[in-house]
C-alpha cells in the first residue's frame, strides 16, 4: 500500500472513531507537519498517528518535552507501547501514550491535566512532529 493510500486509510479510520465515540469530538486536521495522519481531540485527549517507529516517537517526545521545560517523572517502554509522564511548571500532569501500529507508524495520545488542555496538547504535538 502506498503512502497516500495509507494516510487516507488512517484518516478514514480516525473519522469513523470520531463518529463512533458518541461525544463532542473535534477533528483538527488532516496530514500535519512531520507526516502525521489525522489528528483528533477526543474526551480531553489529543490523538494522532505519527509516521515514525515507536523508538523514534519516544525520542521525539522526550526531546519535545525538554524543549517545553516539562519535568520527566516516569517513562516505560516495552517494544509495543510506551507511557511517559511529565509535569508542567504549573503542576499539571502531562501523559503521553504511544502504541506501535506498524514498524513505521505509531499512535499517540496526549492528555494534559485531568480534563485535558487542547491548546497545550497541540503545542506538544507540534514540538514532537518537528523532531521526526
Amino acid at each position: 500500500m502506498n503512502a497516500s493510500k495509507t494516510n487516507l486509510s488512517m484518516a478514514v479510520i480516525a473519522a469513523l472513531m470520531l463518529v463512533c465515540t458518541g461525544c463532542a469530538a473535534v477533528l483538527l486536521g488532516g496530514a500535519a507537519a512531520g507526516g502525521a495522519g489525522a489528528v483528533a481531540y477526543v474526551r480531553g485527549e489529543l490523538q494522532a498517528t505519527l509516521d515514525a517507529s515507536l523508538s523514534q516517537a519516544c525520542k521525539a517526545v522526550d526531546g519535545a518535552a525538554a524543549a517545553l521545560s516539562l519535568r520527566s517523572e516516569t517513562a516505560t517502554e516495552d517494544g509495543l507501547q510506551s507511557k511517559r509522564l511529565f509535569r508542567m511548571a504549573n503542576g499539571k500532569r502531562v501523559t503521553v501514550k504511544l502504541n506501535r501500529v506498524t514498524d513505521h507508524t505509531t499512535a499517540i495520545g496526549i492528555r494534559i491535566g485531568t480534563f485535558g488542555d487542547q491548546s497545550a496538547s497541540q503545542q506538544l504535538l507540534t514540538e514532537i512532529q518537528k523532531r521526526l
